[in-house]
C-alpha cells in the first residue's frame, strides 16, 4: 500500500478537480484543477514521500523508500509520454519547484490522456492485474476488507 500511495501520491494536487465541480452547487467558480495540477510533480515532492514511505515501512526502510522514489518517477514519465489535455495543452512538470520554475518537463510528441496508447497500457494492465489475482488469490480489496477480498475473490470465480 506505501508504494501504491507512493506512485499516486503526485497526483494528490487533482483533489481540486473535485471542487471545481462542487463549487457551481454552491453559487461558485473555481479553476483549482487547472491551477495547480502537476504542482507536486517535483523532485522536492518526490523525496518527501520516499522518506515518508521508508519512515512507515515496517522493514526495509531503505529499499521501500528507493522504490518509492522510483515509483514516483514511473508516474512522472507517464504524465510526460501521455497526459495532454483534449485541447492541446501539455502539462508541464516543474522538476525543480518550488527552487526553480526555469526548468519544466516537457515532450512535444505527448499524447492525449485518452489515446489509444493509454488505452492499450491500461488494459493491458487490467488484464496482468485479473491474471495475478486469479494465480495469487488475493485481490486490491483486501487492503479496505479482508472480507471485501474474499467477496471479491468468490465473484471472479463466477467468472
Amino acid at each position: 500500500m506505501i508504494l501504491t500511495f507512493s506512485g499516486i501520491a503526485p497526483d494528490i494536487d487533482g483533489v481540486g478537480v473535485l471542487i471545481d465541480m462542487l463549487a457551481p452547487l454552491f453559487g461558485m467558480s473555481t479553476n483549482l484543477w487547472v491551477q495547480y495540477h502537476h504542482t507536486l510533480h517535483t523532485l522536492f515532492f518526490a523525496i518527501v514521500v520516499a522518506l515518508m514511505a521508508a519512515f512507515f515501512a515496517s522493514k526495509q526502510k531503505l529499499f521501500v523508500g528507493f522504490l518509492a522514489f522510483v515509483f514516483f518517477h514511473i508516474h512522472l514519465l507517464c504524465d510526460l509520454l501521455g497526459s495532454k489535455g483534449p485541447d492541446g495543452y501539455l502539462w508541464p512538470i516543474p522538476y525543480f519547484s518550488p527552487i526553480s520554475n526555469d526548468f519544466l518537463l516537457i515532450w512535444s510528441g505527448q499524447w492525449e490522456l485518452n489515446a489509444w496508447q493509454n488505452v492499450v497500457i491500461a488494459c493491458f494492465l487490467f488484464l496482468v492485474t485479473y491474471r495475478l489475482i486469479k494465480i495469487k488469490k488475493v485481490s486490491p480489496f483486501e487492503i479496505i476488507s479482508e472480507k471485501m477480498s474474499q467477496t471479491f475473490l468468490k465473484l471472479l470465480k463466477v467468472w
